[in-house]
Order: C-alpha cells, then structure tokens, then sequence
C-alpha cells in the first residue's frame, strides 16, 4: 500500500466513493454528490485529500480538514484488507500533534470499529430523533 497526494485524475474516484450506496447510507450526509458540486468542491478543497493504491490501483482516500475532521471511504474491492487501518495511520502520523476528530453514525459497525483500532476514543455523544428514523 502506498499514499499519495490528491489530483484532479483522483476526483472522479473520490465521487463515485462518496456516492457508494453503502457510503451514502452511513454518511452524515446522505445526499448524492453531482459532478459539478464534487468539481467545486475539489478545486477548493482537493489539497485535503490523500490517496492510497494498492498496486498502483486506488483504493480508497482519506481527508483532513483544517479543523481535523476526517473522511475516509475505501473501495468496495479493498474492503477488510487494512486499508482503512494504513490511511488513518498515515494521517495520524502526518498531522502528528493536531488533534483529529471522526463524525461516525452509531449504526456505522465497520467505521466505529476502524477508528477504535486506530486508538480514537469516544469524546462525545449526539442523540437525535429525525426523519431517518423509523
């Protein structure tokens, strides 16, 4: 597994990531990312994000933003293969000293357990009652 920076020839696997129904699902936002929205997006924020391949295939990206929250999707053919593990591992150590933060659903098993085995630790609590519930 190797790390590398975030292109433009990255953005479109990004996308596709973050629209996996089962990404869509356990995402603190739900809602489909269209082209011109995650190309916006990118322009801006693109710098963030970090990719990591798997003989040379992406297999997935994590991103920190400037105030430590962390994304990360890996693929679905890379799945339970420790590449979550390596991202997160890679951006503890590259923001090492900063305080990073992860936003995960309650129902979200895979990414509760990821974090835990990367020594997070749970700091808060949100309970909420919406229209995802039912």
């Amino acid at each position: 597994m190797k790390m590398i920076d975030n292109s433009e020839i990255y953005w479109e696997f990004i996308r596709v990531l973050r629209n996996d129904p089962l990404a869509r699902q356990s995402s603190m936002n739900s809602k489909e990312i269209m082209i011109e929205e995650h190309r916006a997006y990118m322009e801006t924020y693109g710098d963030q994000y970090y990719i990591c391949t798997v003989r040379e295939k992406p297999a997935g990206y994590v991103g920190v933003d400037k105030r430590g929250y962390i994304s990360v999707a890996v693929s679905s053919d890379f799945r339970r293969a420790g590449v979550g593990k390596f991202m997160i591992q890679y951006v503890t150590e590259k923001y090492k000293g900063r305080k990073l933060y992860a936003t995960v659903r309650n129902s979200n098993k895979a990414s509760l357990a990821l974090f835990e085995s990367c020594s997070f630790e749970y700091e808060f609590f949100i309970l909420e009652k919406g229209a995802h519930q039912k």
